[in-house]
C-alpha cells in the first residue's frame, strides 16, 4: 500500500507533515481525498464498515494500524517464540546417520558393514537390518545351555548302519582288514589311534593354553577349527578359511569355549592347537561337510545351521573375520594333563551332581570306571542350584524367667471385611514366661505404635514390672523412627526377624493361627456372618487366657459374657445370663445381614450394666471392670458409655494372599461387635449439648458456646416474644466442630455454631429465593496468577458468624437455644430479626448484604464472576476482593490499601484477621516474594484422604492412568459375591474426594479424564473400577507434595490449548473433549469432559473441542479484562490442522454440514484466535488419552505442575 500511494505521489497526506507553502487549501484537500479513496478501494467490505467515519487518509491509516498492526511487547514475544521454535526440517538420511551413531560399541561391526558400500541411507533400510539382527539375536539365544544368550555349536555324530562315519576327510573309512600302522591292530588307522592319542595326550604342556575338551552330553563336531599360541592382537580373531586342512603339528585336540564380539557364547569342538600358527582358522570346508550351510551378504556373512543362524562373520579385505575371545573354565576346559587327581568331583559333575551317597553306590558296582569315590569337595554350583531355607527347631527353647522378660509381637491383616467396629487389623502380644496374649484391634496399621504404648502403661501398671525385650518382624508399623526412638528411650531391647522367615517369630505367629481357627470354628457354628470376626477372635483369646490353672486352683478368674442383641444392635455386658447353648440364632444373623449394610447411618451402641453386688471377684488377681478384657488396653470412660461407631468406613483391598492362606482369610473375617471403642474423648466431637456439657472439654465447649451467644447478641439478631399462635416454631440446635488453627502454633480451635432447623421451613411461607454464588476456583486461580506476576500483597479475612448479617424479609420464629433459656421466660420464643445459620434464605441474604456494601464502597462486580470485586485505588493501582461465603483474599499493590479496607469492614462486620494468606478452602498457598512465585498444593488434603482410605502406605506409580486398561460398564459386577463386595466398598466416597483435589489443584489426576472415568460408573462399580481408583490414589501417594506454581514469567497473557481423543468412550462411543488455559505460562483453567454427542470423524471431535476451549477462553478474557489485564486475542492452540481449517473456513460441505450450528460460532468469533502446535507440545495431549511417563512429565512442565 505505501509504494502503491508513493508511486501515484499521494504518501504526503499520510506522513503528518505540513503541506507546502505553495500548495493551497483546495490542491491539498484533492490530494488528501485521492489517497482516502485509494486506501479505501482497496479495503475488504467487512474491514470498511469498521473504517467508514474517517474522513482524511492519515486519520483512515492511524485506524488501520491500531486495529491490524500491533506493536505491543506482547506481539514481540509471540514473533520470537515463533521464530525458536522454527526447526529444520531432517532429512530421512540425517535420521538414519543419528540412529546408526547412537548404537552401543557393541555394534561397531554392525554399522561398518552396513555403511560398506552404500551410497545413500535410508531409515528404513536402517530399521530393518537392525530389526533382522534383533530377530536374529532372538532366535539364536534359544539353543544355548542355561544361558539367555549363550550358543553351543553341536551337532552329533551321524551314523549310518550302526558304523561311524571316517574322521578322515575325502576317505570313506577304514575296512575290517585294514590295519593300524601305529599299533598294528586292525580295524582302525593310524589317525584314529586311541594308543597314540592317549600317549599325545600324555606329552601335553601343562600351562592349560592348548587344552583337550572334554565334550558335552552330545557327540562332538570333528575339525572345525585350528587354534594358535596366543598372540597379542590374534587372539581374539577367527578368519573363515575354506582351505584350512589338518595337515600341520597338531599338539591337542579338544573343545574351547568363546564369546563373540555380539556377546554371544558358542562352543567349537575338535578343534586342533597348533602352536606355530600366528592366527586362529575355522574351516568352511569341515562346516560343510557336518551339514551347515553359508550365506553372505552386504558384508556380512552368516553360518547357518538349517534356518538358524549359528555364526556371523564381518568382512575385512577379502577374508571374513569373526571376532571372539576364548572363555577358560572348568566346566569347558578339561587339563591335558595326565588325571592323577580324585576323580570324584568330575564324576560329580558328569552325573548331574549327583549326591555323595549315591555315587558311592554306583562306584561299589562299578560304574564309574574303576573310579572310587572319595569325599566330595566344596561345590559352588550345588549351592546356588540347591538353595533351600534351613531347617528351624521343632520345638522351642523356654528360657525367660519372669513376666514381660521377652514379649512377642506381630501383627495380621489386613481383613477383606470390616469388623462392626471398622477394623481390619489386629495386634497380638505374647509374654513368653506365662504365655499371656494380649490382642488389640486396629482400623489401620500405623495405628501399632500407639496401641503398643498404650498397652505398655496399662500392662506395666497393673504388674509393676518393665518390658525388657520386644521380638516383632520387620514390617513397616514396627520399623518406624517414632518406634525405635521410644524403645531407645524405654530401654526395650529390640529383637528383629530375618526377612521373609517368619518362623523366627513362630510364638506370635503361631498364636494368630490359633486365634484364627478358634475365630471360624465358633463362627461356623454360631453362623454369623464375616463381620464379626474381630468379636470372634477377641473371644478366642478370652478363653485361652482363660483356660484352668492350677494357682487358682483349676479356676476361672471372670465369670461373665459379652452379649450382642440383634433387635437392640448393641453389646451388653452381664453376669446375670441364662443360655440355651444347643441352639443358635441363625434365622436372626440371617434377617440382620439382609439388612443395608452400606448405610452410613447405621451405628452400633456400646452399653455396659454394673451389678453392685458383683463388684468384688473371687480370687486372687487384679480387679477389672467387666468391659476390660485383655483385647483392649485404653479404659472406657464413664462419660463414654454409650458410644457410635460408624459401620461403613474406608477400607483397602489389598493383594490378593497365597492360595494356601485363602480359605483363612475368607473364615478368619468375621465376629465382633463395637468393644474397641478406642478413640480417646478427647478426640470426639460431641453431637448434642449434653455431651458436651458432660465430657472432658466441658469448659472449651462452654467457652464455645459462650462466644457464639456474645456475638447473636452483640448483632441483635432476635428479640423473644410471646409464641405467636398458629406459627409454626422453627427449632434449633447446637453444632460442635474442632477446626485446625491456621498456623502451626494456633492449635486447635473449638466451635460451637448456633443452627436452625431450616428443614421445617415451607417455601412461600417462609422464603423465596435461596440461590448464592460463590467463587469459582478458576478465578482463585487467576487472582493467584496476577499476584505473583505484580508481586502484590495478599491477606485473607474471615467473616465471624456471616450469616447473622443478613436482613430477614419475613418473620420467623425459633424456640430458645438449649443451655441458654432466659429464666422467667421459659415460654417465650426468639422471633429472628436477622439471618441464622440453618435457614434456607440465610446464605443469599448474606451475599446480598456484602454485594451491596461494596457497592457502596465503591467497588465494581466482575460481569464474568460476581464474587470477584475489583477498585482503582488512589495510586492508580487495582486493588481485588474474592468471596468464598464468609472467607476472602484481598490483593494489591499497596498494604495501606489493604488496612484500609479492612477498617471499613471491621465498622460493618464482625471480622477476623487471618493476616498473610497461608490456606483457603483446603488448598495450601507460599509464596517466594524475591523470585517472584507462589505455589499452590493441596498436601495436608491428600495426605488425610490417602490415609481415610487406607492407601498411605501404597506403593507409588508414576501415572494416575494405565495405558492398556479402558473402563466400561462391561466391568460392572456381575455375581452376587462381587456386588456384595462392592457394596462394601467406599466408591463415592473416593471418587469425590479425588475430584475435589482435581478441581482445585490438581490437573495431572485429570490425566485420560482417570477422575472423570471412573465417576460415570458411581452407580454400579465394579472391582475393575475400583482398582483404577486405587491407582489414581497410588498415584497421589507419590506425588503428594506436587502443586501449582505462578510466577516467573515476564509474558501475562492467557493462552489456551485444546485437543480431543475420537470415540474414546467405550461405552457410548462419544469422543473426549479436553482444553487448559495457562496465564503467565501457569495453569488457571483445565477440563477433561465427554462430549455432547456422537462426532463421525477425528476433525469433528477436534472442531468441537476447538469450540468448548474458545467458550472458556472468552470468559477468561472478559474476567482479566475485568481485573486491568487487557488481551486484544486468546490464542487457542490445536494439534488437528483439519480442524484449524474448518474453523476458518466459511464454506460448508458434505463431512460437516451436519455438524450442529452452536460449534460454529468460532468461525467469527474475532476475540479468539487459533493455531497450530505440535502433538509433542501439547499439554492438553494428557487430558485426553493415556500418554507414557515421559509425554505425561513434559505435559506437566508445559503447564509449571511440580513439586512445591
Amino acid at each position: 500500500m505505501r509504494s502503491l500511494l508513493k508511486q501515484q505521489g499521494l504518501w504526503a497526506p499520510l506522513t503528518g507533515k505540513a503541506r507546502k507553502a505553495d500548495e493551497n487549501d483546495e490542491e491539498w484537500i484533492t490530494l488528501d481525498e485521492k489517497a482516502h479513496s485509494t486506501i479505501m478501494l482497496c479495503l475488504s467490505d467487512d474491514i470498511i464498515i469498521e473504517v467508514a467515519y474517517q474522513e482524511t487518509a492519515a486519520a483512515l491509516c492511524t485506524k488501520l494500524e491500531s486495529l491490524y498492526m500491533t506493536k505491543s511487547l506482547t506481539n514481540k514475544l509471540l514473533l520470537k517464540q515463533r521464530l525458536f521454535r522454527l526447526r529444520m526440517r531432517e532429512e530421512d538420511e540425517d535420521v538414519a546417520l543419528i540412529l546408526l551413531v547412537s548404537l552401543p560399541e557393541s555394534y561397531e561391526n554392525f554399522v561398518e558393514s552396513f555403511m560398506t558400500g552404500k551410497e545413500t541411507l535410508s531409515l528404513e533400510d536402517v530399521r530393518s537390518a537392525l530389526h533382522i539382527r534383533e530377530d536374529r539375536q532372538q532366535a539364536t539365544s534359544s539353543a544355548m545351555e542355561n544361558q539367555a544368550s549363550g550358543l553351543s555349536v553341536m551337532g552329533k555324530r551321524q551314523k549310518k548302519s550302526g558304523k561311524k562315519k571316517s574322521k578322515s576327510k575325502g576317505l570313506k573309512g577304514p575296512k575290517p582288514g585294514d590295519i593300524c600302522n601305529y599299533c598294528k591292530e586292525p580295524g582302525h588307522w593310524k589317525f584314529d589311534c586311541p594308543k597314540k592319542k592317549k600317549k599325545q595326550g600324555k606329552k601335553e604342556d601343562a600351562d592349560g593354553s592348548a587344552t583337550v575338551a572334554e565334550a558335552d552330553d552330545t557327540n562332538s563336531e570333528e575339525g572345525l577349527a585350528l587354534v594358535a599360541d596366543e598372540q597379542p592382537h590374534w587372539n581374539d580373531v577367527w578368519i573363515l578359511d575354506s582351505g584350512a586342512y589338518a595337515v600341520c603339528k597338531v599338539v591337542g585336540i579338544g573343545s574351547i569355549r568363546i564369546r563373540t564380539h555380539d556377546g554371544v557364547f558358542c562352543t567349537l569342538n575338535d578343534v586342533r592347537h597348533v602352536p606355530q600358527m600366528t592366527k586362529n582358522l575355522i574351516s568352511l570346508s569341515t562346516f560343510d561337510s557336518k551339514g551347515f550351510s553359508f550365506k553372505g551378504e552386504g558384508g556380512v556373512m552368516h553360518i547357518l545351521k538349517g534356518s538358524k543362524v549359528v555364526l556371523t562373520a564381518l568382512k575385512c579385505g577379502t577374508l571374513y573375520i569373526m571376532k571372539g575371545s576364548i572363555v577358560a573354565s572348568s566346566a569347558d576346559i578339561a587339563s591335558s594333563e595326565v588325571l592323577t587327581k580324585d576323580m570324584t568331583k568330575l564324576w560329580h559333575m558328569r552325573l548331574g551332581h549327583m549326591g555323595e551317597r549315591v555315587m558311592q553306590i554306583l562306584s561299589r558296582r562299578d560304574f564309574l570306571s574303576g573310579h572310587k569315590v572319595q569325599n566330595l569337595e566344596f561345590c559352588e554350583h550345588c549351592v546356588f542350584g540347591k538353595l533351600h531355607r534351613s531347617k528351624f527347631p521343632k520345638k522351642g527353647v523356654h528360657r525367660t524367667k519372669g513376666t514381660l522378660d521377652y514379649i512377642h509381637m506381630d501383627c495380621w491383616g489386613p481383613s477383606r471385611v470390616e469388623s462392626i467396629g471398622g477394623h481390619k487389623y489386629f495386634v497380638s502380644m505374647i509374654d513368653d514366661y506365662s504365655r499371656m496374649t494380649w490382642v488389640i484391634m486396629m482400623k489401620h496399621k500405623g495405628e501399632a505404635f500407639k496401641k503398643f504404648n498404650q498397652w505398655k502403661i496399662l500392662i506395666e501398671n497393673q504388674t509393676g514390672k518393665k518390658i525388657k525385650r520386644l521380638r516383632t518382624d520387620n514390617g513397616l508399623e514396627f520399623c518406624s523412627s517414632e518406634f525405635n526412638e521410644f524403645c531407645n528411650n524405654e530401654r526395650i531391647v529390640r529383637h528383629h526377624t530375618i526377612r521373609h522367615t517368619p518362623q523366627q517369630n513362630g510364638v506370635a505367629e503361631r498364636m494368630n493361627q490359633t486365634l484364627l481357627e478358634r475365630a471360624r470354628c465358633m463362627l461356623f457354628h454360631a453362623g454369623l456372618t464375616r463381620k464379626f470376626w474381630a468379636e470372634a477372635v477377641n473371644t478366642a483369646c478370652y478363653l485361652i487366657n482363660r483356660g484352668p490353672h492350677t494357682g487358682i486352683e483349676c479356676k476361672t478368674p471372670y465369670e461373665g459374657y459379652r452379649i450382642w442383641s440383634p433387635s437392640e444392635n448393641r453389646v451388653i455386658l452381664s453376669r446375670n445370663v441364662v443360655f440355651d447353648e444347643n441352639s443358635m440364632f441363625n434365622s436372626v444373623v440371617k434377617s440382620i445381614s439382609a439388612e443395608d449394610s452400606s448405610s452410613v447411618d447405621k451405628q452400633v451402641e456400646l452399653q455396659i450394666t454394673h451389678d453392685e453386688s458383683e463388684s468384688q471377684l473371687q480370687g486372687g488377681e487384679d480387679q477389672h471392670s467387666p468391659d476390660e478384657t485383655e483385647t483392649t488396653t485404653p479404659d472406657v470412660h464413664p462419660e463414654a458409655r454409650q458410644t457410635s461407631i460408624a459401620i461403613d468406613r474406608a477400607r483397602r483391598t489389598g493383594v490378593k494372599p497365597p492360595l494356601r492362606y485363602g480359605f483363612e482369610d475368607m473364615m478368619a473375617y468375621a465376629l465382633q461387635v463395637a468393644n474397641e471403642v478406642e478413640d480417646e474423648p478427647s478426640t470426639e466431637e460431641p453431637s448434642t449439648y449434653k455431651e458436651a456439657v458432660s465430657g472432658r472439654e466441658r469448659a472449651k465447649w462452654l467457652a464455645a458456646m459462650g462466644e457464639e451467644m456474645e456475638s447473636l447478641w452483640k448483632n441483635l439478631t432476635w428479640e423473644l416474644v410471646k409464641r405467636p399462635k398458629g406459627r409454626k416454631i422453627v427449632t434449633c440446635k447446637w453444632i460442635f466442630k474442632k477446626k485446625e488453627g491456621t498456623t502451626p502454633d494456633e492449635g486447635v480451635r473449638y466451635k460451637a455454631r448456633l443452627v436452625a432447623r431450616g428443614f421445617t421451613q415451607k417455601e412461600g411461607v417462609d422464603y423465596n429465593e435461596i440461590f448464592s454464588p460463590v467463587v469459582r476456583h478458576t478465578s482463585i486461580r487467576v487472582l493467584l496468577a496476577m499476584v505473583a506476576h505484580h508481586d502484590l500483597e495478599l491477606e485473607q479475612l474471615d467473616v465471624k458468624t456471616a450469616f447473622l448479617h443478613g436482613m430477614l424479609e419475613k418473620d420467623i420464629y425459633m424456640t430458645q437455644p438449649e443451655g441458654f433459656v432466659v429464666p422467667g421466660k421459659e415460654d417465650y420464643v426468639c422471633k429472628l430479626k436477622k439471618s441464622l445459620y440453618g435457614l434456607k434464605q440465610s446464605p443469599r441474604l448474606w451475599y446480598k448484604r456484602f454485594g451491596n456494601y461494596m457497592i457502596q464502597l465503591g467497588y465494581s462486580r466482575s460481569l464474568y464472576d460476581c464474587c470477584v470485586y475489583h477498585n482503582k485505588a488512589d495510586d492508580g493501582s487495582m486493588i481485588y476482593l474474592v468471596l468464598y461465603v464468609d472467607d476472602m483474599l484481598i490483593a494489591a499493590k499497596s498494604k495501606s490499601e489493604i488496612q484500609k479496607l479492612k477498617a471499613n469492614f471491621n465498622a460493618e462486620f464482625d471480622m477476623k484477621d487471618l493476616g498473610a494468606v497461608k490456606k483457603i478452602l483446603g488448598m495450601e498457598i507460599c509464596r517466594e516474594r524475591e523470585k517472584k512465585k507462589l505455589s499452590l498444593s493441596q498436601k495436608s488434603y491428600i495426605e488425610k484422604i490417602l490415609s481415610r482410605f487406607g492407601m498411605s502406605t501404597a506403593k507409588p506409580i508414576d501415572t494416575p492412568s494405565a495405558t492398556n486398561i479402558h473402563l466400561s460398564s462391561d466391568h460392572a459386577p456381575k455375581s452376587e459375591a462381587e456386588e456384595e463386595y462392592m457394596s462394601r466398598v467406599p466408591y463415592s466416597n473416593a471418587v469425590g474426594s479425588l475430584m475435589y483435589a482435581m478441581v482445585c489443584t490438581r490437573p495431572d489426576i485429570a490425566h485420560a479424564h482417570a477422575v472423570s472415568v471412573v465417576s460415570r460408573f458411581m452407580g454400579q462399580p465394579g472391582k475393575e473400577h475400583w482398582q483404577a481408583v486405587k491407582r489414581i490414589f497410588r498415584y497421589l501417594r507419590g506425588t503428594s507434595d506436587v502443586g501449582l506454581i505462578y510466577g516467573g514469567d515476564t509474558h501475562c497473557s492467557v493462552t489456551g490449548y485444546s485437543d480431543s481423543d475420537y470415540a474414546g468412550d467405550v461405552d457410548g462411543r462419544r469422543s473426549m473433549t479436553g482444553y487448559v488455559f495457562t496465564l503467565g505460562g501457569s495453569v488457571v483453567s483445565w477440563k477433561a469432559t465427554l462430549q455432547a454427542a456422537v462426532t463421525l470423524s477425528t476433525t469433528e471431535a477436534e472442531y468441537m473441542a476447538l469450540t468448548e476451549a474458545a467458550k472458556e477462553g472468552i470468559w477468561l478474557k472478559g474476567l482479566v479484562g475485568d481485573l486491568g489485564l487487557h488481551q486484544e486475542q486468546v490464542v487457542v492452540f490445536c494439534d488437528s490442522q483439519s480442524a484449524i481449517c474448518l474453523a476458518k473456513d466459511q464454506v460448508h460441505h458434505e463431512r460437516t454440514k451436519h455438524i450442529d450450528v452452536r460449534y460454529h460460532f468460532l468461525k467469527n468469533e474475532k476475540r479468539i484466535e487459533v493455531k497450530k502446535v505440535g502433538t509433542a507440545d501439547n499439554p492438553a495431549d494428557m487430558f485426553t488419552k493415556p500418554v507414557p511417563h515421559s509425554k505425561f512429565q513434559h505435559c506437566l512442565d508445559l503447564l509449571n505442575v511440580m513439586s512445591c
